[in-house]
């Protein structure tokens, strides 16, 4: 049976009110070296998964990005975690791919690079399309939904 892969990514660009999930605002800095270790563990899955027990299958049939807010890392680091899934699993065909995002962090180059790593839901993290809803949760969320949901054309084919 294929496994479900999930990956947090703890990093927010501010901790809203609402919010109980383990994630915080942190340097950027700290974004390469997690993500360092998240793709060292990736490599090593098989071998922790036997030191653990466990059987670990390549197959894989979801992959989510949950956080936080996967969508603060650079766009490199973001791709270099796919590329690091898709060399040491085998995503079948068919495979829902999420990652979380916030409107205020999604870019046309985001948009562009999401769908060529095979990203096919995004799962947007808006606990409101009135701004000022919006903005009383999570005052630094000053990105309005309007604003943000424009989504080039290249991304919408």
């Amino acid at each position: 049976m294929p496994l479900g892969l999930y990956i947090s990514v703890p990093f927010c660009r501010s901790k809203c009110s609402y919010c109980n999930f383990a994630s915080d605002v942190f340097s950027s800095s700290i974004f390469q070296r997690y993500i360092d270790r998240v793709c060292a563990d990736i490599f090593r899955s098989a071998e922790i998964s036997e030191e653990m027990g466990g059987v670990s299958d390549r197959a894989i049939d979801s992959v989510y990005l949950g956080g936080g807010t996967p969508t603060v890392l650079d766009i490199a680091e973001l791709q270099r975690l796919f590329v690091t899934i898709s060399q040491n699993f085998d995503v079948q065909p068919g495979s829902e791919i999420t990652v979380e995002c916030a409107p205020g962090t999604l870019t046309p180059a985001l948009l562009d690079l999401l769908p060529r790593c095979g990203v096919n839901r995004v799962s947007l993290g808006a606990q409101s399309f009135i701004d000022q809803e919006s903005r009383s949760v999570c005052p630094t969320s000053a990105c309005t939904c309007s604003r943000s949901m424009k989504i080039p054309a290249s991304a919408a084919n």
